[in-house]
């Protein structure tokens, strides 16, 4: 068994980071149980705490090789494991770091526990940010979307209808998925609905699980052109304000309460293309695209800082661990539009 030096930089208070940190070299060598043990008892790391430098030096090779695997780790509250998405686990001592990290992050945090393997089952949440750092877990997480009446009808036990389907959906959540997103119940009174605010003069078909636009406030390119310009602005001066911020807020947890506390609910954060193909319509979108590519290419900057805008202001690990950015630009082994 190859030994590892520990070497642990010492732990500062975050406000303090710029008078420097000074390195503590244990110059102790351990095997990979005394250095599970070793971290385990690390002292508990409080809000504001960072730790700035952990690594492993000596040969590790079943762990990728030697030398300096390291890791910038930010810890404080209960999730503040994610807080920066630019953090990387590098390495095997890294991941011990990540694992530990997240043990303290469920400690006391029940969960769902699997049967067949034990006092030591997971939670949901816990196995799938193990799963995103590239830690073991006892399984694969499941992750899916419930967009159909066969498991909501069987886990609730009736048939759905508009008193019970929310319930009854949730119900299929709790007991089948890790982690999930689009929590929604079925459409009962399907037709058109016509929108309104940003979206007036559109109409959208409301079908069983899905819609789609049917009316848009356009029948050509040059009504198309103007609606886009008007867009623009509209989205260069939209601001996020505080009432959506505590709408977002309150929606969120009111599902998460529905779906099981444990059960990770992932929110999409859309860049631009999926908004604006499916506002415009696929053909009038490619006619722009070909005649116009400088007044479509602002419109996408424009619907993709809009996004960020309100990402940043709602963004919040310990409401939403998980988040999904997406652009759809391919189906059946092709892209959606030639380049």
């Amino acid at each position: 068994m190859a030994l590892k030096k520990l070497v642990i930089i010492q732990v500062e208070k975050a406000h303090d980071d710029e008078q420097g940190n000074e390195e503590q070299d244990n110059g102790e060598y351990v095997d990979d149980q005394e250095l599970d043990q070793k971290i385990v008892a690390a002292p508990e790391l409080e809000a504001g705490e960072a730790v700035t430098g952990v690594h492993a030096e000596g040969q590790a090779q079943e762990h990728g090789g030697a030398g300096h695997d390291q890791a910038i780790l930010h810890v404080g509250g209960k999730i503040d494991l994610l807080k920066d998405p630019a953090i990387v686990f590098q390495g095997w001592i890294a991941g011990k770091v990540a694992e530990l990290n997240i043990q303290r992050l469920f400690r006391g945090k029940g969960g769902n526990k699997d049967p067949g393997i034990g006092s030591q089952g997971m939670g949901k949440c816990e196995r799938v940010l193990r799963t995103i750092n590239l830690l073991e877990t006892d399984r694969i997480p499941v992750y899916d979307i419930i967009s159909n009446d066969v498991l909501p009808e069987h886990f609730w036990g009736q048939e759905l209808n508009p008193q019970n389907a929310w319930k009854a959906v949730c119900a299929a959540i709790r007991e089948c998925l890790d982690m999930t997103r689009m929590v929604r119940p079925p459409c009962f009174q399907k037709g058109k609905v016509w929108l309104k605010d940003e979206l007036e003069g559109f109409s959208e078909y409301r079908d069983r699980w899905t819609s789609w636009y049917v009316d848009r406030p356009f029948t050509n390119e040059i009504e198309a052109e103007r609606w886009i310009e008007r867009h623009i602005e509209y989205c260069n001066n939209r601001q996020v304000e505080r009432e959506y911020v505590e709408r977002y807020s309150k929606e969120v947890t009111n599902i998460q309460k529905d779906i099981g506390d444990d059960t990770v609910l992932v929110i999409e954060s859309p860049v631009g293309p999926d908004t604006a193909y499916s506002l415009l319509g696929l053909e009038l979108f490619s006619y722009l695209q070909a005649d116009h590519p400088n007044l479509v290419s602002d419109w996408l900057e424009a619907l993709n800082e809009r996004e960020i805008r309100r990402a940043k202001t709602v963004a919040s690990p310990v409401l939403v661990p998980v988040v999904l950015t997406y652009s759809d630009i391919a189906y059946n082994g092709r892209t959606l539009f030639s380049i």
